[in-house]
């Protein structure tokens, strides 16, 4: 029997997101089958989002396969498991979404099935360091597990200044983000649709997963809390 679960973490202020996302999780998870992990502290010496990756690699040695929600995302149509979405040659599932030529990585919904490929990744993303305090966090990491450059605006001190400036003055990123040489992680990576994780910036037509990232707390509680009470009329 695959043994599953469904994990999120809401440390510090996500703890008022995760509050309005649970529900949706537990639903969605007693209904194809997942067990529902959501500790209630995670002690990490890093940004909270690092913690994301402490926990899915402890979990990968108790689980065959992990869905993982960022507390931000509310699950408002549940009739698919997200796991039947990620071909049987793949370990690694999450959603890309259009910037210029290239598909982005988006952490905040990710399917792992456990393995010598998922563990070695999320390994790889926690050894990244120099990337601790990057304004991607840990997505930052996993953009670069999978071979991508990191914009030059989004560089630290003075460096990042100077691309910001160019950017401003020439009206485009002079280093963009970008595919840049091979990784073994991105043969067993699948880009799912869209649908799984549903962004202001590359919004699903029919999504199921709805993911309110980057704007501030109280409007992606309300927008959350909107989402919820839409979904209760049609029940998951």
């Amino acid at each position: 029997m695959t043994r599953k679960a469904l994990c999120s973490l809401g440390l510090g202020p996500h703890a008022e997101l995760l509050a309005v996302s649970r529900p949706t999780f537990a639903a969605y998870a007693a209904r194809h089958g997942y067990e529902l992990v959501i500790p209630k502290r995670l002690e990490v010496e890093r940004p909270p989002a690092w913690a994301k990756v402490k926990l899915l690699r402890r979990l990968l040695d108790d689980y065959d396969v992990l869905v993982w929600l960022d507390a931000d995302a509310v699950i408002v149509e549940g009739s698919a498991d997200i796991a039947q979405a990620l071909g049987a040659d793949r370990e690694i599932g999450l959603v890309g979404h259009r910037r210029d030529d290239q598909l982005v990585p988006n952490s905040g919904v990710m399917v792992l099935r456990a393995g010598a490929v998922a563990r070695a990744l999320l390994e790889q993303m926690w050894s990244a360091r120099h990337l601790i305090d990057h304004p991607w966090w840990e997505n930052a990491a996993l953009c670069e597990a999978l071979g991508y450059s990191l914009p030059g605006s989004l560089a630290d001190g003075v460096r990042g200044r100077f691309y910001r400036v160019l950017w401003r003055l020439s009206g485009r990123e002079l280093r963009p983000f970008r595919q840049a040489r091979e990784s073994p992680f991105m043969a067993r990576t699948q880009f799912l649709s869209n649908e799984w994780n549903s962004i202001h910036g590359d919004p699903a037509e029919h999504p199921r997963i709805v993911h309110f990232l980057g704007s501030p707390l109280q409007e992606r509680l309300a927008s959350m809390k909107e989402a919820v009470a839409t979904t209760a009329k049609a029940p998951l």
